[in-house]
């Protein structure tokens, strides 16, 4: 308060304040956000007053308290979901009940957690949002319930996605050529946004029985130490790993 003014405040259900729903007597601010919800679509009490050596009287007033829709219950994407591809995610929820004079929910996403600049801050009526996403980016994700009368319900759980890297590009042996060495040089371009690199070379289509795995590569090209099988179709393909984990993989293969 001003000047170190402290506070009193009573909110009840009842005039004369009796069985208070709230009973503050040494408020330092002059404003309160109760900490539970309030009695819904109820007529409620309050009033307050200023603490010192010769205490104010107390000012008092009335209102009704709104009937907002419930929370919604956030679906898909689980938590702290991680995607290596690029489409559209689908952000979808659940408000149970819908009430007779729903509205419209806001969606909101950002870049960090206290949503101070919001990337997406939109209204939907279904409980779907199809949200853009790009390589390398960590999404945070909520929602809550408008009715008609404009009154709105909590926030949701907040949630959060993560992208990965652009999977690499390679670069040589091109697909489908055939090489000169039982050793040759594999090479990919650089990764925004990668760490390290994972590599995988095998005879079989399916990477089994791999010739060379490496989960760790810095360098995004590797030489062969052994000589590979001769007048072989040889797989072999490059993840990127970073911040938000393991790209999706590109392959190729050559003779």
């Amino acid at each position: 308060g001003v000047g170190g003014v402290k506070y009193s405040l009573t909110l009840s259900l009842k005039a004369d304040f009796s069985t208070p729903i709230i009973n503050q007597g040494s408020l330092a601010q002059s404003n309160y956000i109760p900490a539970t919800d309030l009695p819904r679509n109820k007529v409620l009490y309050w009033r307050v007053k200023a603490n010192g050596p010769v205490p104010s009287a107390w000012a008092q007033g009335q209102f009704t308290s709104p009937n907002p829709p419930g929370t919604p219950v956030l679906l898909v994407p689980a938590n702290v979901a991680v995607f290596d591809t690029f489409d559209p995610v689908s952000l979808t929820w659940q408000l149970t009940p819908v009430p007779a004079n729903f509205q419209h929910y806001q969606v909101q996403v950002a870049a960090e957690n206290a949503f101070a600049a919001p990337l997406v801050d939109t209204t939907v009526t279904e409980a779907l949002y199809a949200l853009a996403v790009a390589p390398n980016q960590t999404y945070y994700w909520r929602v809550r319930a408008f009715n008609t009368l404009n009154q709105y319900g909590n926030w949701s759980e907040v949630r959060v996605l993560r992208t990965t890297s652009l999977p690499p590009v390679l670069a040589s042996p091109a697909d489908g050529a055939t090489v000169t060495t039982l050793r040759p040089i594999l090479d990919w371009d650089d990764t925004d946004g990668a760490a390290s690199y994972r590599l995988q070379v095998s005879p079989n289509a399916d990477f089994s029985s791999p010739l060379v795995d490496e989960a760790a590569l810095v360098a995004s090209t590797y030489t062969l130490s052994v000589d590979l099988p001769q007048a072989a179709t040889i797989h072999w393909r490059v993840s990127a790993n970073g911040a938000n984990g393991e790209s999706a993989w590109t392959s190729a293969s050559f003779t």
